[in-house]
Parts: C-alpha cells; sequence; structure tokens
C-alpha cells in the first residue's frame, strides 16, 4: 500500500462518498500487493488524523492541515490533519529558509510519513502555521482526552428492540478476547452480525435492551460489564508507552490522542498494540473514558519515542 499516495489523494479530493475511498484502497492495496481490506485502511488514517469517516452517512472528509507539540517532545511538533503536494511545498519552503526550525520526515511502514519539526521555541511552529495559514495546538492530544466520552455514551439504543435475526452471528469472549460462533442473541453481551453488505455490532447490557456501537467501542463496554481490565502503561525517561492488546483496538477518538502523543503510528507485535512517548495522565484519561483502569508496569525493553527517531534524522550542520 502507497499510505503518502493514498494521504495525498485524499487530502486533495478533500472528501466524498465511502465508495470511492473505498475503490481508491482496493486499486492502491492491488498495486502494491497489500491486499487489506478498505475499512482497515480507513480506520487507520481515522486513527491518525489524517481523515474523518461518517459511517452512518458512508461518507468522508479529510480535516485541514495543522502543527502541534509533542508532550514533553523535546521540541518536536508533528504535522497532523490532511497533506496535499501544495501543504507539502509550503511547509519545506518555510522551513528552508528558518535556522531554528528543522523539517524532518521520517518514513512508516504501515502508514503515510511522519512530518516532525524540532524547534527551539514552541513560538516558532506557531508562527510558521500562522504564516502558512493553518491551525496550531500547543498540545491537541491534551484537547482530545479533556473531551473524550464515557463508554456508556456511546451506545445508541434503538426502539425497536433488538437487530434482525437469521444473520451469521458471532459473540465476544472477554475471557479470551475472541469472538465466537452465537445461535441467539438473548444474554446481555457484544454480538456481531454481517448484514447484507456491511457489519453491525450489538451491544445488550441486560436482556432485551441493546445498541449498535462501533466494535472498538463495544470491546470495551462489554469488557467493563465483565469486570476485566486490559490496558496497561509503561514508564520510561521522558513519558511512557501505552500497551492493548490487539484484540482490543481503541476507539478513532481514543487512539488519535495517543498517536498524537508521538506522531508515530502505533508498532504491534507479540499480540500487543503499543503506542510511544504516551504521559500517564493521557493514557489515564483513555482508561477512564473507556472504564478502563491501566495497570502500571515495569519497563522490559529499551525505550524508543519519538524524538529519539527525529534526533537521528536531524540534517547535518545545523546547529
Amino acid at each position: 500500500m502507497n499510505w503518502n499516495l493514498l494521504l495525498e489523494w485524499t487530502s486533495e479530493c478533500g472528501g466524498g462518498p465511502w465508495t470511492r475511498l473505498r475503490d481508491a484502497c482496493t486499486w492502491l492495496g492491488s498495486q502494491g500487493g497489500d491486499e487489506r481490506s478498505a475499512w482497515a485502511v480507513a480506520h487507520r488514517l481515522a486513527c491518525l488524523g489524517h481523515l474523518d469517516v461518517d459511517w452512518d452517512g458512508q461518507c468522508w472528509t479529510a480535516p485541514p492541515p495543522a502543527l502541534t507539540m509533542l508532550p514533553r517532545g523535546g521540541g518536536f511538533a508533528i504535522a497532523a490533519g490532511g497533506r496535499t503536494r501544495a501543504f507539502r511545498d509550503m511547509l519545506e519552503k518555510a522551513t528552508a529558509g528558518r535556522n531554528s526550525l528543522w523539517l524532518t520526515e521520517v518514513p512508516q511502514r504501515n502508514a503515510p510519513d511522519a512530518l516532525y519539526l524540532q524547534c527551539e521555541d514552541e513560538d516558532e511552529v506557531a508562527r510558521l502555521a500562522s504564516d502558512l495559514g493553518i491551525g496550531f495546538d500547543s498540545l491537541a492530544a491534551d484537547r482530545i482526552c479533556r473531551i473524550l466520552p464515557g463508554a456508556v455514551a456511546v451506545t445508541r439504543p434503538y426502539p425497536d428492540g433488538p437487530p434482525n435475526r437469521g444473520f451469521e452471528t458471532r459473540r465476544f469472549e472477554a475471557s479470551s478476547l475472541t469472538w465466537q460462533p452465537a445461535t441467539g442473541m438473548d444474554a446481555p453481551g457484544l454480538y456481531r452480525v454481517d448484514v447484507y453488505w456491511r457489519e453491525q455490532t450489538w451491544w445488550s447490557p441486560a436482556h432485551g435492551k441493546f445498541g449498535e456501537v462501533s466494535r472498538a467501542e463495544g470491546v470495551y463496554l462489554e469488557l467493563h460489564r465483565c469486570g476485566r481490565n486490559v490496558l496497561r502503561w509503561e514508564p520510561d525517561s521522558r513519558n511512557g508507552t501505552l500497551l492493548l492488546p490487539t484484540a482490543a483496538p481503541l476507539p478513532v477518538l481514543h487512539a488519535r490522542a495517543a498517536f498524537l502523543c508521538s506522531g508515530l503510528a502505533s508498532a504491534v507485535g507479540a499480540g500487543l498494540v503499543r503506542y510511544l512517548n504516551v504521559p500517564y495522565a493521557v493514557a489515564a484519561r483513555i482508561g477512564r473514558s473507556l472504564d478502563q483502569d491501566v495497570e502500571i508496569v515495569q519497563q522490559t525493553r529499551a525505550p524508543v519515542t519519538a524524538v529519539s527517531v527525529g534526533r537521528t534524522a536531524r540534517p547535518q550542520g545545523r546547529p
């Protein structure tokens, strides 16, 4: 998958129907030998703040570009949002003439390249954003954390009762974090139903009550109902790492808050998803929003942060 080309295309288009984005993802995936689903690609871009998807309305938009500082990031900011070719050109030209700003591009395997700005003063980044006519946020991760909803608030109860029966159904098992075949939806729990052209996820907090939710939201609702906590946080010398099972990915807004702490896409391995450079305050706020108690664990590996990645890539000859 050519993630940079896809991001440029969505940014240039600005928005459109889901079918158009789906076809573009499918074509790019076939060209690069990456056959992952269009839904997975769109969800990835949404978690990274490069895309906003309205699944109910079956449409999408590319948010405007913005610059935001990383928390305790050693003077690093990241370019978030849309990324047109004109914006890239403007950013490169603007930073080339400033002695106090350095633009660094960090390639990523399963996401668009990360664009970092290293600065000596945060005000320099704010002035650059003003010169370019784009937004600036001193700490977007913290701002998103302040508006995260409570998990129970995401349910949307339907007055007509449970969903239609007769379709292939799976039930989420909180103990094993797996989806198992189900013959019905009579018991409280989280269910996936394949209905015609799409998949529905229904959560039942009690007998006879149903609400349609996103899969990620539903997983955490069910984990809370079953009393299971899966979020962990490892401290390091700068901030820390937020860890969670691959079977329990964060909802989009929560994932975006974690991503904006490092500017790097989450790393996946050994059954875990890792978000780097996350302060404990952000991890705890994400946990509270999802009705999860975040466990603090001892560090088991050498720390890797967006800051260390950016510093190794600083252009030679700069002060």
